[in-house]
């Protein structure tokens, strides 16, 4: 017989002042918690991998400078561009132009000039 075995078949103890506790609240007590607000964010940012801006070639260069001057506020348009260590794309709709400021803004994003990899004009209609 061992040390312990007259206790195995003792009902667990409840507590008098607040009774038995359901499965699903003492599954509760293990559930993962944020004990430091943001943290799971900021290890992801880590997780992420960033490049550095690329240096294009003045074909390329003239090349979005060709689609920029043909390119019209109600336009479509899909762009590529370098954003905070990433390439992003989006598409949609020319909302404006700032060539002074050299900005272009499609949907509400802004992109500035010297951040466009690629941009293209494209047919709305057709891409729905």
């Amino acid at each position: 017989m061992g040390k312990y075995d007259a206790y195995i078949e003792w009902d667990r103890p409840v507590s008098k002042k607040y009774g038995r506790m359901s499965r699903q609240n003492r599954a509760k007590q293990f559930a993962p918690f944020a004990a430091v607000k943001g943290l799971d964010q900021a290890v992801r940012n880590k997780e992420q991998v960033f490049v550095s801006r690329p240096v294009l070639s003045e074909e390329w260069k003239e090349e979005i400078n060709r689609n920029l001057s043909a390119l019209r506020k109600e336009d479509g348009a899909f762009a590529v561009y370098y954003s905070c260590g990433q390439y992003l794309q989006l598409s949609g709709v020319v909302t404006g132009i700032d060539r002074f400021r050299r900005i272009i803004r499609i949907e509400d994003t802004e992109i500035d000039f010297d951040d466009l990899l690629g941009l293209d004009i494209i047919d709305m209609d057709s891409a729905r």
